[in-house]
């Protein structure tokens, strides 16, 4: 049976919008819980957050049920926090959902879709699209990681996917959420 982890990527410090992006709120209710709302009864196996040793008591204490794992330099990149969340030994899977923080607000209904797409091409990296436009989350498969280094600093995850030469299966969908990045206070509007 193939199994999916999401990982939920929340190591920034939130520097341009003023505080870490996984307690940003709407409506009340942090951008993390939103983003496990959505997943709960989702197509996903496992679900585990990637944060920054500064924000690990508040996940723990908020939800202490969700695995933690801790990117201790987070300042080198979001690729070092996929690098993190696939090399943890509880999270070994054979495809990954990474899920950006600052992306909150993508449906339950979207990850059921591209987790349902990776079952059908379990060697293939699944990619959301929203009117002709590309955003998150994507899947990748285990056999992406072995080209995932430590520090993403020079290379980001963009650059490793064409690289690796794995199919690429777009997914349209009707979920603005794909693209709605979340880096300015103005962005929440």
């Amino acid at each position: 049976m193939t199994t999916i982890t999401a990982l939920i990527l929340a190591a920034g410090y939130g520097t341009r919008i003023g505080k870490p992006k996984l307690m940003l709120e709407k409506n009340g209710e942090s951008f993390l819980s939103i983003i496990l709302k959505n997943l709960q009864d989702s197509l996903v196996d496992k679900i585990c957050c990637i944060t920054n040793k500064d924000n690990t008591e508040w996940v723990n204490t908020n939800f202490p049920d969700l695995q933690t794992i801790i990117n201790a330099n987070p300042e080198n990149g979001m690729l070092s926090s996929v690098y993190r969340g696939v090399n943890f030994k509880q999270s070994n899977s054979e495809g990954y959902l990474i899920i950006p923080v600052d992306h909150p607000f993508v449906k339950k209904e979207t990850y059921n879709i591209l987790v349902e797409k990776f079952l059908e091409n379990p060697e293939s990296i699944i990619k959301p699209y929203f009117q002709n436009s590309h955003g998150h989350p994507i899947i990748i498969p285990q056999s992406l990681i072995k080209n995932i280094p430590e520090s993403g600093i020079k290379i980001g995850l963009k650059e490793i996917i064409k690289k690796s030469g794995l199919n690429q299966i777009i997914v349209e969908t009707d979920d603005e959420g794909i693209l709605k990045n979340i880096n300015y206070p103005g962005d929440l509007i």
